[in-house]
């Protein structure tokens, strides 16, 4: 059943692509894959049909924050990331205009806590803290977390996965940082095995 011939719901998707720091287009072209089968296989939302709107970010604060823009002005009922890993520039822009963020993948400290946002996952928080959980879970002593040079990430692993693994009693948890830029993880990952841990 074919969505009928309603006005469209517009919905704005900002993903980071098209950069060497990290491009997420799987997620794109998934939010577009979902809306045609929304309105081929489902009729669209009550006979309207969903239309993905794509604005793409490169790891800058400026393109983030003319994304946001850019969806305002097109009247977006609502705006999902994909992954935005510069946030920081995007939700001023939605939280001045009232624009609902809405599921995605939270990078930043912005997207987890804005009022305008409505998260479905815990980000790299919730990933450490799980996974620090079941490190513990397995009666390991020993662990070590490895982490980007991003003050998101290093949150992530230090105030929440480290944390929670010291908490939950695997007292020998060692930190390994590394540039963002990083393109060869063999030093890092050395570096992250010298105390023998028993999991990373």
């Amino acid at each position: 059943v074919e969505a009928g011939g309603g006005e469209p719901i517009k919905i704005g998707m900002i993903n980071q692509e098209n950069t060497p720091i990290g491009s997420f287009p799987e997620l794109r072209l998934g939010a577009a894959a979902a809306a045609a089968f929304i309105n081929a296989e489902l009729g669209g939302v009550d006979g309207r049909p969903i239309e993905i709107v794509p604005c793409i970010t490169t790891f800058s604060v400026e393109t983030s924050q003319s994304c946001a823009q850019e969806l305002v002005q097109k009247e977006v009922a609502v705006v999902t990331g994909g992954i935005d890993i510069t946030s920081s520039g995007s939700m001023p822009v939605l939280e001045q205009n009232d624009m609902p963020y809405i599921g995605g993948i939270p990078v930043n400290f912005e997207e987890m806590r804005s009022p305008i946002s409505f998260q479905f996952s815990g980000g790299a928080p919730g990933a450490m803290v799980a996974f620090a959980k079941h490190a513990a879970d397995q009666g390991y002593e020993n662990g070590a977390v490895v982490y980007a040079v991003y003050p998101p990430m290093k949150a992530a692993a230090v105030d929440y996965g480290v944390a929670t693994l010291r908490r939950l009693g695997v007292d020998q948890a060692s930190e390994v940082s590394f540039n963002i830029l990083a393109t060869d993880f063999l030093p890092i990952l050395t570096k992250a095995n010298e105390t023998r841990p028993d999991a990373i």
